[in-house]
């Protein structure tokens, strides 16, 4: 078995990939800042949006 964690069919994807000139970058971090009184407005509003939309459909 190999060191590598990828099995070999991924394997053969991913150059395949790199040399159509593909790469993979991992993604960077999200900040995870919020405004806990903005969240609850956006709740509300995502509730009440659901109501309004079931009582159109039933």
């Amino acid at each position: 078995m190999r060191g590598s964690v990828v099995s070999p069919g991924v394997q053969h994807k991913i150059c395949l990939f790199n040399k159509a000139g593909f790469s993979y970058k991992k993604p960077a971090g999200v900040p995870h800042k919020f405004s806990e009184e903005n969240q609850k407005h956006f709740i509300e509003y995502y509730e009440n949006l659901k109501k309004k939309a079931n009582n159109g459909l039933c």
